[in-house]
């Protein structure tokens, strides 16, 4: 979390309408959660971000992913061979995203030839932001160009069947 924090901070110092939305979930941490956040509390103090805590609902987790324009895949190197649910919940909204370089994730992406995205190839706050600032102009079309892989990432599973299948359309 310190890496994304960390960049974070390079994005809002270097954009001023760049805002962010956070979902902090510490109660698993094999680290020292406390100091962490106390170490980034500028970052997360800002008014640009908006911190969500804990465990989301589905409905608001939905609204909030819905409302990105720019998702960054948390995938540090012990995870960056997953599957990816929220690659698929991205595509289904058409969010275009961030990830590491060497993810299964970015992998799927590249085996749809459709959408290339932003890459981090280190594991450094200055490695995501610089990925994260490339996607930033470009995020209208980086989001258009990801739905359209939506059908091949996910097969019929759209923003709307995902509304169907949790009773909220």
């Amino acid at each position: 979390m310190g890496v994304f924090l960390s960049a974070l901070r390079t994005l809002l110092a270097a954009n001023p309408e760049v805002t962010a939305t956070l979902q902090v979930n510490t109660s698993g941490a094999t680290y020292d959660a406390e100091a962490l956040l106390a170490a980034h509390a500028d970052v997360l103090g800002s008014d640009r971000v908006s911190c969500l805590e804990g465990d989301l609902e589905t409905d608001i987790y939905m609204r909030e992913l819905a409302a990105c324009d720019v998702i960054i895949l948390p995938y540090g190197p012990a995870y960056d061979r997953q599957e990816s649910g929220i690659l698929h919940e991205a595509a289904a909204w058409g969010c275009a995203v961030v990830l590491p370089e060497s993810s299964l994730a970015n992998a799927r992406l590249k085996a749809a030839d459709i959408v290339t995205m932003p890459t981090f190839d280190r594991w450094t706050p200055a490695s995501v932001a610089a990925a994260c600032q490339r996607a930033i102009p470009i995020r209208g079309p980086l989001g258009r160009t990801m739905q359209s892989a939506a059908d091949v990432l996910n097969g019929d599973f759209t923003a709307e069947r995902l509304l169907d299948r949790l009773g909220l359309s």
